[in-house]
């Protein structure tokens, strides 16, 4: 996995990462913007919106005070990384794009959205 520079450079960085073809990412989930309708909406294969928001730790093991300070999703490109995510166990929710075809669930919009499996 792979994280692009968070405040700049993260449009070359994903424009890079989508012709590759071949990885995932960490990025903030900002599905409003227009780097992610142009590198991700339009390019990637599914995206894993997490639940919660991420904390980081410092080398030496310590929980940050404070959240990553926004929702975060992990972004997909490829076959292998889209089985990764969907093995991941995370929790949250993993939306295949429609370019990620065929996908059994895909429908005539698209784009399939599976809710996370929890233990009862």
């Amino acid at each position: 996995m792979v994280q692009p520079a968070l405040r700049t450079g993260s449009t070359k960085w994903l424009e890079k990462l989508a012709a590759h073809g071949n990885g995932v990412t960490l990025i903030f989930a900002r599905t409003e913007t227009e780097m992610f309708f142009s590198q991700i909406w339009e390019k990637a294969d599914a995206v894993l919106f997490l639940r919660g928001r991420l904390f980081f730790y410092t080398v030496e093991g310590k929980r940050a005070v404070h959240n990553s300070g926004a929702p975060s999703c992990l972004v997909a490109y490829g076959e292998n990384n889209v089985q990764a995510l969907e093995n991941s166990g995370l929790d949250g929710v993993i939306v295949y794009l429609k370019h990620h075809l065929p996908h059994p669930l895909t429908t005539g919009s698209g784009c399939v959205i599976l809710p996370p499996v929890r233990d009862e």
